[in-house]
């Protein structure tokens, strides 16, 4: 009865049970392991071990009515450079800040009018992130292809990113956090691209992503999950005749990671020339989350 009794409790001179000596030990030692353990989660959560920081994922609506100041690059500054490769010619103009740790490669989207210089409002924007490489994807602007190559635009064009980076010293240099803009048709060429080069998509690039049409069909699993930890921003304007608010969120479970960001009542295709002070800002404010 006595052990049965330790851990019963026993009643004190008003007939009130009472914890026991042994009891009181065992409520403390429970309640010290249970503070220890606190502070270990605390402590790994803080340094990463066990709770990953949650980055990227955030939707938002920004009501358009006017624009704003858009950063300003002078577009006399650029440089350009044509590379040959097997296929044709691969044309683009750039600026290197050489203190940057950052390069970014800008791909255009479809159509007879695109070219790099379709990047020419945003200048200002990828100036204040670092190094930047505005491609003319094969047959268009001064980039030239065979007749072979244009068949196989999206796995062409994968390869002339490519190129650009062993060029340009990128895909060697570990320490360079690539940052890869595209809008419409261009993310498709991206989505071939990091399919053919697992080098990079090991590093996974900082995405930005305007009215996209990125095409994962053929995309490998592997690939698949690792893009739903890419950081970045997907664009859209929320009454785009093209893409219903049903092909924005398949887009969106692609990526879930990144910042989605959706105009609200604008009808922009092209949101980034169209609004180019708001595009910065939403980039720029997305960009220093990550950072």
């Amino acid at each position: 009865m006595a052990n049965s009794t330790a851990f019963m409790g026993v009643e004190n001179g008003e007939g009130v049970k009472t914890m026991t000596t042994v009891q009181r030990r065992e409520v403390w030692y429970k309640s010290k392991w249970a503070v220890v353990l606190a502070i270990v989660l605390l402590v790994f959560a803080v340094f990463g071990l066990v709770l990953p920081r949650v980055r990227g994922g955030i939707e938002s609506v920004i009501n358009v009515v006017e624009d704003i100041e858009a950063p300003y690059f002078d577009k006399n500054k650029l440089e350009s450079n044509v590379i040959e490769f097997r296929y044709g010619t691969i044309h683009y103009l750039y600026h290197k800040k050489p203190e940057s740790k950052v390069s970014i490669i800008a791909l255009h989207g479809p159509g007879e009018t695109q070219s790099a210089e379709h990047w020419f409002k945003n200048l200002g924007l990828f100036d204040k992130m670092g190094s930047f490489y505005l491609m003319d994807l094969p047959g268009f602007g001064n980039s030239t292809a065979s007749d072979t190559a244009l068949h196989i635009p999206a796995y062409t064009g994968a390869q002339t990113i490519s190129i650009l980076m062993d060029e340009e010293g990128i895909s060697d240099d570990p320490n360079q956090r690539i940052v890869i803009v595209a809008r419409s048709w261009g993310a498709q060429v991206v989505m071939t691209f990091l399919s053919k080069n697992k080098k990079i998509a090991d590093r996974k690039p900082y995405l930005i992503f305007v009215s996209p049409t990125p095409s994962l069909r053929k995309v490998h699993e592997t690939l698949r999950a690792k893009l739903k930890s890419f950081e970045g921003i997907l664009v859209f304007s929320a009454e785009d005749p093209y893409f219903p608010r049903s092909y924005i969120e398949v887009i969106r479970s692609y990526f879930p990671s990144l910042n989605l960001e959706i105009l609200g009542g604008s009808s922009a295709h092209q949101p980034e020339t169209e609004y180019p002070g708001i595009f910065a800002k939403l980039v720029l404010d997305s960009w220093k989350r990550a950072a």
